[in-house]
């Protein structure tokens, strides 16, 4: 049976989201043809086209003028040819190029692109956009405050609660086959963990850094684990004097991260061993496999190292740049 649209779009975050889609022109398919168009029509409780033919009709979307339909459509050699087609100069920039054709002739260029399907944002579907927008990004940077306090006060399983609520209220949260409606009420015990080892062990690469340097290298290295990427963790080190001769202030927090995740994962594997009653598993070293490992770490992949015996300290303090190496878990099958 097919749903029902919502009464109120325009208190819908999911509809509002497809809105901010189209502040710039787009294909009125350009959802419904992606690979998401299931998660949207779940979204949005009806099918997109059905959203945007709405949107049309209240005026929220409008179809573009000639210029950004060809500007949108066309790629430069495309232009050029359609010039040299009427006997026109093909010089210039794109600008150029496109007013040049209308001047010359509209009507030829309008039946060039009349089959496009193509909408975008009317001045009063522009303002409801980016208010929606301009909303999204306080609530994310209210999400990114929170979480850097949790973590300056060690309040690591708060820290992580705090963005699996922000990721809950979102109409695609990050992450495939998360649940976290269900994160918000269960905190990963592993996140806290691993948040746990990133500020309360220090590894050999960062032996003999200024303490207060190096709180701001892990919440740089939190902010990497709450929110599975960089840009938290850029900001967190703009203006930030480089500590380290052998790579850049990003990657020496990564590392501080990549040393908490490793460590966790040893103790994982090693208790797994113990439930097992097999002690007999042995650990490998991963490195990227790519043209920056050093011969410090290739060496050190081609081994194997007894679970619960000496196991080679990741990152590597003796890397010649910035360690990326990680254990892997060998069971002898």
């Amino acid at each position: 049976m097919a749903q029902q649209p919502v009464s109120d779009w325009k208190r819908s975050p999911a509809h509002l989201e497809l809105l901010s889609k189209y502040i710039k022109p787009l294909s009125i398919y350009h959802i419904a043809d992606s690979y998401r168009s299931s998660d949207w029509y779940e979204a949005l409780k009806e099918h997109s086209l059905g959203a945007i033919q709405r949107f049309i009709e209240e005026g929220y979307l409008v179809r573009p003028d000639i210029s950004t339909l060809m500007n949108y459509k066309l790629i430069i050699p495309e232009l050029k040819k359609l010039c040299a087609d009427r006997v026109l100069p093909v010089s210039g920039k794109k600008a150029d190029l496109i007013n040049r054709l209308i001047t010359a002739d509209e009507p030829g260029m309008r039946r060039e692109l009349s089959e496009l399907k193509v909408v975008m944002c009317s001045e009063k579907g522009k303002l409801l956009a980016q208010a929606y927008l301009e909303m999204r990004k306080q609530e994310r940077e209210e999400a990114e405050r929170l979480g850097i306090d949790c973590l300056r006060k060690r309040e690591f399983l708060q820290a992580g609660t705090s963005v699996a609520k922000y990721e809950a209220n979102q109409v695609f949260p990050r992450g495939l086959g998360i649940d976290w409606r269900k994160e918000s009420l269960f905190p990963n015990p592993r996140d806290a963990y691993i948040l746990k080892l990133t500020f309360e062990e220090t590894p050999t690469v960062a032996k003999g850094v200024n303490q207060q340097e190096l709180e701001q290298f892990r919440l740089a290295a939190g902010s990497m684990h709450l929110w599975g990427s960089d840009a938290e963790a850029k900001q967190l080190l703009e203006g930030v004097e480089s500590i380290s001769a052998k790579c850049d202030n990003l990657s020496f927090a990564r590392m501080l991260w990549q040393s908490a995740v490793n460590k966790y994962d040893l103790k994982e594997y090693r208790d797994l061993a113990r439930a097992t009653g097999n002690k007999n598993y042995k650990i490998e070293i991963l490195t990227c496999n790519d043209e920056h490992v050093c011969d410090v770490c290739k060496r050190l992949a081609k081994k194997k190292y007894p679970l619960f015996g000496d196991i080679p300290e990741l990152p590597s303090p003796d890397c010649s740049h910035n360690c990326r190496c990680s254990y892997s878990l060998d069971m002898g099958y």
